[in-house]
């Protein structure tokens, strides 16, 4: 919700799922909340927040589940019309702080392409997208240092 040119503000609701066939294990389902504000000092420089999970909940089944707070603290620049690095520090209160770095280029108003790496732990990433109009298209792929690879492939349509 933009407050102002400058200034938006975001609330979001999140509702965790996740069950198993094993009937040791209780089927869980949560609710969460998330808070974002987002800075624009200049049109080339925008800073943000986030919160996931403020509370960081423990969900008591058979099995304590703790589900992490999250904090997002970050950084974009459009170095360029076509070329925009990014910077973030991401802290999980059960884990060390993890410092992400990205690229995004342009090409012409509708292509994409993206990298990016982080530390806490290492991990490398690639993608492209393709914006028409009301439609997104985003394909991507992370090399992470314990989970090996993991694909994405997202569809959007914005309102």
């Amino acid at each position: 919700m933009p407050v102002n040119d400058e200034l938006s503000l975001a609330v979001g609701f999140h509702l965790l799922h996740s069950s198993t066939s094993d009937p040791y294990y209780d089927p869980l389902l949560r609710l969460t909340f998330s808070l974002a504000v987002q800075y624009s000092p200049l049109d080339d420089l925008v800073i943000g927040f986030r919160t996931f999970n403020p509370v960081a909940m423990v969900a008591e089944t058979n099995q304590a589940v703790r589900i992490a707070a999250l904090f997002n603290l970050g950084v974009s620049y459009r170095i360029l019309n076509d070329l925009m690095a990014t910077v973030e520090v991401e802290k999980n209160v059960y884990y060390d702080a993890s410092l992400r770095f990205g690229m995004e280029y342009l090409f012409a108003d509708y292509f994409a392409a993206r990298v990016g790496a982080g530390t806490a732990p290492a991990f490398y990433s690639f993608g492209v997208a393709m914006r028409l109009q009301h439609l997104a298209v985003d394909l991507a792929a992370q090399v992470h240092s314990l989970l090996g690879i993991s694909p994405l492939i997202a569809l959007s349509y914005n309102f």
